[in-house]
């Protein structure tokens, strides 16, 4: 059976949403925790969270010099609505996220420690694995001298395991599912991306929701918005792969019409090693590390549900913006200080001991 199949036989699982990582996921780590109860499975996978978010705090604490950057980025991790929510659910996001920037880490320590791209590579692999956005981090690592051999052993992995899927595991499904970006029949409430907040605007100035009459339209979105990015990374100078890597995925969560409440502990990591590139900087003007932990503290609060009624349909159109906008503004304003950074600010790259 088809782990994309919605019609179970026999009917086992009582609620269930549909299955959308890659099939290899499906045929290795499904049917891994099919052998436990699904509780002593959910604790399983929560240690692995939570391990990824001690293993990123240590990195983040050791490779920044700045003590009030640090301090800030380390508190917001640890007090993350979002992150809690992720938690709760059990989700892959933010476990793909941090092994992609661990893995950018460890290939900016190989300046001191070269044997650590070996340990770079099957991170940003088992990232792009999980989930496929950190393989759009592959232009950070390929600009890269040494974070050249982390991208092509990714996307070597990544070409077996295509293969693999498409004999017969219903890689055609999962690609077509990946490619054809749902556009919804109107705004969701659950959502929380840039893009949701555009279509509302265009919503409230036309009463059409504008992806139902050109539903490619996120799709174009995202791959201009990337493609942009990517230029600009593949053009910037500077010996580090920390911060191009933060932009690229800052750019897909920006990008991405999909962007749910728990997918923002992944933004707010990438955003917290951001500051920390940021903070050690001889260039960067002394009032950005507050105006980007500010930014991050936005992102790390709740979600403003309890200003509203329990039911959507009952919210008015200035709800709607609130809720959306909650987090895609701060996330739209990480990404312009990025982009500015790729643009005018050389990094003092800092290697963690």
């Amino acid at each position: 059976m088809s782990p994309y199949d919605r019609n179970e036989s026999p009917r086992v699982t009582p609620y269930f949403f549909k299955f959308i990582y890659s099939p290899i996921i499906a045929a290795t780590l499904g049917r891994f925790v099919t052998m436990l109860a699904p509780q002593t499975a959910y604790y399983l996978w929560v240690a692995v969270i939570e391990t990824c978010l001690a293993a990123s705090l240590l990195v983040f604490w050791r490779s920044t010099r700045h003590e009030a950057a640090r301090t800030s980025g380390a508190f917001l991790l640890l007090v993350s609505q979002p992150y809690i929510l992720e938690l709760h659910m059990g989700q892959f996001t933010f476990v793909a996220a941090a092994l992609t920037m661990l893995a950018a880490a460890l290939v900016d320590r190989t300046a001191r420690a070269p044997r650590d791209v070996v340990g770079a590579a099957p991170l940003f692999l088992a990232a792009g694995l999980l989930k496929t956005f950190p393989f759009l981090a592959l232009p950070a690592f390929a600009r890269h001298r040494r974070g050249a051999v982390v991208a092509l052993t990714a996307m070597l992995g990544l070409a077996a395991v295509a293969v693999w899927t498409w004999l017969g595991h219903s890689g055609g499904r999962f690609a077509s599912g990946f490619v054809l970006i749902d556009p919804f029949d109107g705004p969701h409430a659950g959502t929380f991306s840039l893009l949701q907040t555009i279509f509302l605007l265009w919503l409230v100035a036309t009463g059409t929701w504008a992806p139902a009459i050109l539903p490619l339209l996120p799709l174009a979105a995202m791959v201009v918005t990337l493609g942009w990015t990517a230029w600009r990374v593949l053009r910037w100078s500077e010996d580090d792969v920390v911060l191009p890597a933060a932009v690229m995925l800052l750019a897909f969560f920006l990008a991405f019409l999909h962007v749910w409440e728990h997918h923002y502990s992944a933004v707010l990591l990438i955003g917290v090693f951001m500051l920390g590139r940021h903070a050690d900087s001889p260039n960067a003007p002394p009032e950005l590390v507050p105006r980007i932990a500010a930014t991050l503290s936005v992102i790390a609060a709740p979600t403003p549900y309890l200003l509203f009624a329990q039911d959507p349909s009952q919210w008015s159109m200035g709800a709607w913006l609130l809720m959306s906008m909650s987090k895609a503004v701060p996330t739209a304003v990480l990404f312009a200080i990025g982009m500015r950074a790729l643009r005018t600010q050389p990094h003092a790259v800092v290697y963690a001991p």
